[in-house]
């Protein structure tokens, strides 16, 4: 056997590290299933996964008198269901796609919409809940208990769609949707806190509800945008997002006022986006390796001065050998 030098050991480790980072940028491994309500992370629409997510796909034309009732069940027409999305609602539901008017965009009197031309309103009556709800700086409203929601319309009204993430394998995605409320680009009469619902299913267990605020311009401003981080638990399976409503909440049971904003919808995107964690364990792999080549570099560098200074050096007079015949003789 050959035996390993330590030196060899030593300078091929930033190689190994750079190595090791790049299988790990080709693999599709995956972290802990995870849903992270978070801000700042970047959607585009260029990759987004999401069908349709703007709504602007078969959205009728401009203008309220043109809308068309969304919600599956409805008893209004026009009834038409954006392509990509499934619906589900009340008969009652008054729930309504499209826009109020020519640019810029607005629906329900909501802020202007975030992309595009049409917007998804939900419009579903009243609604209640059986505990006091408490609202979050990020926008979430958590409850003591799972809480049981309540419509004057008998049901939520409901958008989803199942989006193949399982066809983009990556380590994690970023999610984001925007949110604003009915008038609240007018005189705002629904100044108390409303909330909508929003479940993703394959990354938590029990696909639990997310309770979110409704934006009303008291709370979060005219608009805001949710965006999530998320892991599937099995990244060989779809995920479905879904939202809903109950409708303008009444909240007079907690201290709140008897008829909240209801939720006007947007610019829904999903962007496969590689772990953080794999482009810093790149990087430092990458460093490693150009801190071998400059080492390298450096003692190539330092070999040649020294092969440089020698050739120029002066002759140097070998020392004089004393043999037996050339000692110096004693005095």
């Amino acid at each position: 056997t050959v035996p390993l030098k330590r030196g060899l050991l030593m300078n091929s480790r930033p190689i190994c590290l750079a190595v090791v980072a790049c299988a790990m940028l080709g693999s599709n491994s995956t972290g802990q299933a995870s849903l992270v309500l978070t801000s700042g992370l970047g959607t585009t629409h260029a990759g987004n996964i999401v069908a349709n997510g703007s709504f602007e796909i078969g959205a009728p034309p401009n203008g309220a008198a043109n809308n068309e009732y969304w919600a599956t069940g409805t008893a209004n027409t026009p009834f038409a269901v954006p392509p990509g999305w499934t619906t589900s609602g009340p008969a009652s539901n008054q729930g309504r796609w499209g826009n109020d008017a020519g640019s810029p965009y607005r629906l329900a009197f909501s802020d202007l919409l975030s992309d595009g031309r049409a917007g998804i309103f939900f419009n579903n009556g009243v609604g209640f809940v059986n505990q006091a709800p408490t609202m979050l700086p990020n926008g979430s409203i958590t409850f003591a208990s799972t809480p049981a929601f309540s419509s004057t319309n008998g049901a939520p009204a409901i958008i989803s769609q199942t989006v193949s993430t399982n066809l983009v394998p990556q380590p994690s995605y970023n999610l984001s949707f925007w949110v604003s409320g009915e008038e609240n680009s007018t005189n705002q009469g629904n100044t108390g806190l409303s909330i909508m619902g929003f479940r993703m299913t394959n990354v938590l267990p029990g696909d639990p509800i997310q309770y979110l605020t409704v934006p009303n311009g008291f709370f979060l401003g005219l608009s805001h945008l949710y965006e999530y981080q998320f892991t599937p638990i099995n990244p060989s399976l779809p995920v479905n997002i879904a939202f809903a409503t109950w409708g303008h909440m009444d909240l007079t049971a907690w201290g709140g006022t008897p008829f909240g904003t209801e939720a006007v919808l947007d610019d829904v995107i999903i962007n496969a986006a590689p772990e953080p964690s794999t482009f810093a364990l790149a990087a430092f792999g990458f460093i490693g390796l150009a801190a071998w080549g400059w080492r390298r570099s450096l003692q190539r560098i330092r070999a040649n001065m020294v092969r440089q200074v020698l050739a120029a050096w002066p002759s140097v007079p070998q020392p004089i050998k004393f043999g037996k015949s050339q000692s110096p003789s004693r005095r």
